[in-house]
């Protein structure tokens, strides 16, 4: 790609050119605009890493490259730009450990590197970053990454709090596990999304907080995470969504906040497709209503990393003498 002569625009404030058909080499011209505070170019097809020639743009105020098709590592010199206060990198390929230099944007306001395993890609991997020295954040997506382990005691713990829309984090899709902090039970202003990840335990005093707008029923915690065996579409309940229970046996391994009821919801499919399906006719149903792990059962193939880990992928089950109808 090239911009060939913008780098003669020296005073040059802003640049959107977002949603071109701009693709391969990203236009190392825009290197040279040391004036620029807002570049906004997110939907292109540029190939390799963020390029490291931005990190002589140290008044860039707001960058967004979301679905750029960056691939590689989120790069440590991002921590340079000190003026950063929009930062926004969803929908590419970015892999490894966030770098422990973002920690330096404390202007940042909007921090977006979400959706970095929607392009086959490992995604963001690690510890939940604590971002403790952020204080004016307000905006923090992460979702869908492999991000691993508890979120830390610490996380966001000097975030400004006297200010309107709440402060939103969204974690969703990961396998952040164990406990929620309860350090964030005061912290009344922010809307956390947390589900589908593997949370197993929420600490008393969060049940009792104003998070995510509060408790609308005494002694439950669903309006932060649907409880272990219960689900809906967004893992929590909210005024106008219950959690539901899920159907059939219940499985004590459940996490909380799930918006699918895991294998148990398919277990109990699949355990009624081999029924109204005459299972005990087919030509092979190893595995089925034996094992207790489905993805060992005949015809099934399961996920075998990432977020989707252990569920369904497929089912093949071609030339099986299967007769009967679907209830």
């Amino acid at each position: 790609s090239t911009l060939s002569g913008i780098e003669g625009a020296k005073n040059l404030n802003l640049l959107h050119i977002n949603a071109n058909s701009f693709g391969g080499t990203f236009p190392q011209e825009i290197t040279s605009l040391k004036s620029l505070a807002v570049l906004y170019m997110s939907d292109n097809d540029f190939s390799g890493g963020v390029p490291s020639g931005l990190k002589s743009l140290t008044d860039l105020v707001f960058f967004a490259c979301s679905e750029c098709n960056f691939s590689g590592e989120v790069p440590a010199w991002l921590g340079d730009l000190a003026n950063l206060e929009y930062l926004g990198l969803s929908g590419n390929s970015l892999t490894g450990v966030l770098p422990d230099e973002l920690e330096s944007l404390t202007k940042l306001k909007h921090l977006d590197l979400s959706e970095q395993i929607t392009r086959g890609g490992d995604g963001i991997t690690g510890g939940v970053p604590a971002l403790d020295s952020f204080t004016q954040l307000s905006e923090l997506y992460l979702q869908r990454n492999n991000l691993t382990g508890q979120i830390p005691s610490n996380f966001l713990a000097n975030v400004i709090s006297d200010f309107e829309p709440a402060v939103t984090v969204d974690l969703r899709w990961n396998e952040i596990s164990g406990s929620i902090p309860g350090e964030l039970a005061p912290k009344a202003e922010l809307n956390l999304f947390l589900s589908d990840n593997k949370i197993d335990t929420i600490p008393d005093e969060l049940c009792s907080s104003s998070l995510n707008g509060g408790n609308s029923e005494e002694g439950k915690c669903d309006f932060i995470l649907c409880g272990k065996g219960t689900f809906n579409a967004i893992g929590r309940s909210q005024s106008d969504l219950s959690c539901e229970i899920c159907p059939g046996e219940q499985d004590e391994t459940l996490y909380y906040g799930s918006t699918q009821c895991g294998k148990n919801i398919e277990k109990f499919i699949l355990n009624a497709l081999y029924i109204d399906l005459n299972g005990p006719d087919w030509t092979n149903s190893e595995g089925w209503l034996v094992h207790n792990e489905i993805c060992d059962w005949y015809g099934i193939t399961c996920y075998q990393d990432g977020v989707q880990k252990g569920k369904v992928k497929s089912i093949v089950l071609d030339d099986n003498n299967m007769h009967g109808e679907l209830s």
